[in-house]
Order: structure tokens, then sequence, then C-alpha cells
């Protein structure tokens, strides 16, 4: 399976990222039901956001564009925010990703974890913005993101 992992075209899209945001400070942050961003301290920020049924990024300088931002709320994108009916970690709980994404500020990023359709950003003593795609409660990929120790 790791193998396979670090052969996809999924894995190529996301291994860029890990020499972008890798030592960067959170500095602040915003969350929305289908994606979050961080602004790092020295002036950049990273979005993640849910396209179809993967996690997509993008990062750049200064300030998050406007056009960008507002992928973080997208109404194509489902809505778990509130606990669902399936047999998922944390499916019993609700989900607000702007206090989970929160949770790391004044934290560098140390590296990614990646998967199959999403990734995780990696900070100090094992903590890690653990991003999923499950499905809402009308069946729509939906993301949930919880602040977590591995």
């Amino acid at each position: 399976m790791y193998e396979g992992l670090m052969g996809s075209e999924y894995y190529r899209y996301v291994e860029p990222l890990a020499g972008i945001v890798r030592g960067k400070r959170v500095a602040g942050s915003r969350g929305g039901t289908s994606g979050y961003s961080l602004a790092f301290a020295g002036g950049s920020w990273f979005v993640a956001y849910l396209v179809g049924e993967r996690l997509a990024w993008q990062t750049g300088p200064g300030d998050v564009p406007p056009e960008v931002l507002g992928k973080i709320d997208s109404a194509e994108a489902g809505d778990a925010s509130e606990p669902l009916d399936v047999d998922l970690p944390y499916a019993g709980q609700a989900c607000d990703i702007a206090s989970e994404v929160a949770r790391c500020h004044g934290q560098p990023v140390v590296g990614l974890a990646y998967g199959e359709d999403t990734f995780n950003l990696c900070f100090p003593k094992g903590m890690e913005l653990e991003a999923m795609i499950v499905p809402d409660r009308d069946g729509r990929p939906a993301l949930r993101v919880f602040w977590e120790q591995w």
C-alpha cells in the first residue's frame, strides 16, 4: 500500500508542498466548511480546500487572494460540521474547522503526512491537522479537520 501511495498521481501533486511549508510558523488562520487557510509569520499563506473527493492546496506570498479564500466555503462541497452516523474516527463529534485549525497558532510546520486523497500538516510533539473526506448527511463529499496527536 505504501509503495502504491508513493507512486500515485496525488502523492506527486502534494509532495512539493512539504518543501514550501516546512519550518513556517503559523501566525493566523481561517476555516470554512470546505477548507482552511493559514497565515505564516513572515508574510506568506497556505490554503487547503476540497475539490470533488480530494484535498487541494495553494500557497503564496502576502495575503490570501479573495478568490482563493472563497474556496474554503464552497457551495459545491458538503457540510460535515455536525456529528455523522458513519463508522469513522470522530464521526460522533461536531467539527468546527476554524476552531480546530486555530489550535496550531504559534507552531511551526514540521512536515506532511500523505493519504490517498488528503494530507495532514504535521507539527511538533506529534500533532497534526488531520484532514478527512467523508460523506455528509446527503452523501456529498465533505471535509472534516481535527487537531490530534499521532
